[in-house]
């Protein structure tokens, strides 16, 4: 009895983008499979190397579905060497990154002050620009506002 002949490493792959597929040649390196992706499909040409990624079909162990696998870069060399001649690899783009800052700051909730809150109580007392919540209030003023509560309270 013969045993199975050993694998060969394809010597061609067939890229998918966009419903389109093209015959290439592995690409020694990650990096030039994503050369020769970007050359199969021109429309790839100035989209940004990091954006692209690449993906393959696995097959799972009783699942009907075939999920696709992302290829990582540091992966690249060990999968392709058991994949099948012509085995279609999938390209992809990934979204841009937002163009949000990346250490954006959330405002802090409004002071009272700002909202209206103590100020109204105390007639309108004036805020500071550069101080936080309401300005320091004159302490004759502040007898005179407890003073009020008291009498409102006792009429």
């Amino acid at each position: 009895m013969s045993s199975p002949a050993p694998h060969t490493p394809p010597t061609v792959l067939t890229y998918s983008y966009n419903s389109k597929l093209v015959y290439v040649s592995p690409g020694e390196s990650y990096e030039q499979a994503i050369e020769f992706a970007q050359e199969a499909f021109p429309e790839l040409r100035d989209v940004d190397r990091s954006l692209i990624y690449l993906e393959i079909r696995v097959i799972l162990k009783n699942q009907a579905e075939r999920p696709t696998a992302r290829i990582h870069q540091t992966a690249w060399s060990p999968v392709v060497t058991t994949l099948s001649q012509y085995e279609i690899v999938e390209i992809h783009v990934a979204s841009p990154p937002s163009s949000s800052p990346p250490h954006s700051v959330a405002r802090p909730p409004p002071y009272i002050s700002e909202t209206g809150g103590f100020t109204t109580i105390m007639k309108g007392s004036p805020t500071s620009k550069n101080s936080f919540g309401p300005a320091p209030i004159q302490q004759s003023r502040m007898h005179t506002f407890i003073a009020r509560l008291f009498r409102q309270r006792s009429s």
